[in-house]
């Protein structure tokens, strides 16, 4: 079964910076796993103010929330696609971070290419504060399914 995974991380959760050493997440983080694609690796990708992360879920110590969704293998390689050509020059693709171009942004825009649409009539690519969205991914979970 190939799945995408949304997880959420509240404010204050620790996580590994690229340096190595330990941080603690200001307004929390969301990012995804794309995992059980048939011939590819589990992998996962966040946005961070330097661009698009691969192995994103590995510099976490903890997750607090989680989303999964089932999708199929075409469904998966558009996500991969999408975020694999952000990591390459997230500039010209996604864009730099900014409040209004976040983590959550990102996140929503990599269900987006699966066909995941936010049920919020409000908030079509999520709230500012990840934690704020967990609702709105399990509702969007019930209307995917």
């Amino acid at each position: 079964m190939t799945t995408v995974t949304v997880y959420v991380v509240y404010a204050g959760t620790p996580f590994r910076a690229e340096n190595g050493s330990t941080h603690y997440s200001g307004e929390g983080h969301m990012f995804f796993e794309v995992s059980g694609q048939i011939n590819q690796n589990d992998e996962s990708w966040g946005f961070q103010p330097t661009g698009a992360i691969p192995g994103e879920k590995s510099n976490y110590f903890k997750i607090d929330a989680s989303i999964s969704f089932e999708i199929n293998d075409a469904q998966a390689q558009k996500i991969r696609d999408f975020a694999e050509k952000n990591v390459e020059n997230h500039t010209d693709n996604f864009g730099g971070w900014s409040p209004w171009n976040s983590c959550v942004d990102f996140t929503w825009k990599a269900l987006n290419e699966a066909g995941i649409n936010s049920s919020s009539m409000i908030w079509k690519e999520g709230r500012f504060y990840p934690k704020d969205d967990i609702d709105n991914l399990k509702s969007s979970m019930e209307k995917y399914m």
